[in-house]
């Protein structure tokens, strides 16, 4: 059995390995990538309120080695990588984002989400965004 993500929580991280939990796992139609979102474990650590939820995706170009410090660091056979960036105070009216979740494949290359923003007066709005992935390992 191989661990799809791998999971790296000491420093230095490792590139390609996540620092926290993925959940609701979703194959692109095509079966190649998977979509999961994602909270961060080190940031939770740090401040619960820098712990916001993203969504991230799982593909093919690992395997993704973790020099294994702690019991809860594992290796895995996809690099992962977020594609949705949230911050913990996003301006109002703008696209900044919250909260990412909520993801679904549009095609084989392309992942929509809700992203939670805010009003020009300061309530919560979800909106729809869409991501373009690269077709190729390099971007």
């Amino acid at each position: 059995m191989t661990n799809l993500d791998a999971m790296d929580i000491t420093a230095p991280y490792t590139p390609g390995a996540l620092r926290g939990g993925s959940h609701v796992h979703v194959f692109s139609p095509n079966g190649e990538l998977v979509s999961f979102t994602y909270n961060d474990h080190v940031l939770h650590e740090r401040d619960p309120a820098l712990d916001l939820r993203n969504v991230g995706v799982a593909a093919p170009y690992g395997p993704v080695t973790v020099p294994v410090q702690h019991p809860r660091e594992y290796s895995g056979s996809h690099w992962c990588v977020l594609v949705s960036r949230t911050t913990p105070a996003p301006r109002p009216g703008s696209d900044d984002i919250n909260r990412a979740y909520e993801e679904g494949w549009v095609g084989n290359r392309q992942i929509a989400f809700i992203g939670d923003t805010l009003s020009l007066t300061g309530k919560k709005v979800p909106e729809l965004f869409i991501v373009d992935l690269p077709c190729h390992e390099n971007g």
